[in-house]
């Protein structure tokens, strides 16, 4: 198979990867040790070894975030380093938030109550060695989920000229620009 094809097609299924049940599928089927191998045949295919680590990476990045949701000594920074790498693609992004409401863990955990004194951290843009809390960890994958299902509402309302919604999706930017913590998020994920 053609260099090119073989990078483009990890390419791929690393983006479909955002969805769990597939990275989940493909590591039960044994996905990482022949991503391993491909790392291991291709010492100088530089660009195929940067897809294959990076489709590993995804694969192993939704069971670290679920372990990492779940139990506060499993270290925060690389699933807040995962997260910030998945919603840096759109398609990667929508199938990721809606992963998010459908999955376990993560679906438990955002119809969870909130706690009154519960603060979304500003853990963007550079901060993977700050640890948190479970409540903590959680208040960020909330905003996570909702202003990445506001941004495409936005979006759409501004290319069709609905003035009425969008006036309605820009105060809600408004007050998460006054709110720390939700200020980073957006701003990180206005950047799609």
């Amino acid at each position: 198979m053609d260099y090119e094809v073989r990078c483009r097609n990890l390419e791929s299924i690393r983006q479909y990867c955002a969805n769990p049940a597939i990275a989940q599928q493909l590591c039960d089927q044994g996905a990482l040790p022949l991503l391993d191998q491909l790392l291991h045949d291709h010492p100088r295919g530089r660009k195929l070894r940067a897809a294959a680590q990076a489709l590993a990476d995804r694969i192993r990045g939704w069971s670290e975030l679920a372990d990492a949701m779940v139990d506060p000594s499993v270290p925060w920074g690389p699933s807040l380093k995962w997260i910030r790498e998945i919603t840096a693609d759109e398609t990667s992004f929508a199938l990721f938030l809606i992963a998010l409401r459908l999955q376990e863990p993560f679906s438990h955990i955002l119809k969870g109550e909130i706690g009154p004194a519960t603060q979304v951290l500003a853990f963007w843009p550079h901060q993977e060695d700050r640890e948190a809390s479970l409540e903590e960890r959680h208040a960020f994958l909330r905003a996570i989920v909702g202003i990445g299902m506001v941004l495409p509402v936005f979006c759409w309302t501004n290319s069709e000229g609905m003035h009425d919604v969008l006036k309605k999706t820009l105060a809600l930017f408004r007050v998460w620009q006054l709110v720390d913590g939700y200020r980073e998020v957006r701003t990180f994920l206005l950047r799609i």
